[in-house]
């Protein structure tokens, strides 16, 4: 019974902010030694790679937002809502509540739907362009401790 008790604490300690500074920890000194590891033009070539994927998908970001933000201002939304006061003047001639529910219960769900699939692709994109970013700023470092490295030899 001892162990389970102790399987149960160390699975709810990986979740704990020390752990999960630990294993993130030993994952910057894996890759750290990677890029210290890799020659002048292979760093170099890395370096270039990273920094131009993390200034595309930045430009993507920045797209996206604004594609957003103007379908916003454009009134995009005007559609959406031209739907519901014809579903509710149907409904209103009709003496029907059920169209007037249905037509309500499919807007919502558009409507959800729609945020759902904008704040999950605004969330992976920011993430992914926060893991670029510190690769990004592992590799400077590593070619900043090189440089004075080779300066000191």
């Amino acid at each position: 019974m001892r162990s389970k008790g102790k399987k149960f604490r160390d699975y709810v300690m990986r979740f704990s902010y020390r752990e999960k500074r630990k294993r993130e920890l030993e994952n910057f000194r894996r890759e750290v030694r990677w890029f210290r590891s890799m020659d002048k033009d292979e760093l170099n070539f890395e370096y270039i790679e990273l920094k131009a994927e993390y200034e595309h998908r930045k430009s993507v970001l920045a797209l996206f937002v604004i594609s957003i933000l103007l379908s916003i201002l454009m009134n995009a939304w005007s559609k959406f809502f031209s739907f519901m006061r014809s579903a509710l003047q149907y409904a209103a001639g009709d003496s029907s509540t059920e169209v007037m529910a249905v037509s309500f219960w499919i807007a919502a769900c558009i409507v959800i739907f729609i945020t759902i699939i904008l704040v999950f692709v605004l969330f992976t994109l920011s993430n992914d362009m926060k893991k670029l970013r510190r690769r990004l700023m592992i590799i400077q470092s590593v070619v900043e401790e090189k440089k004075v490295f080779t300066e000191d030899h």
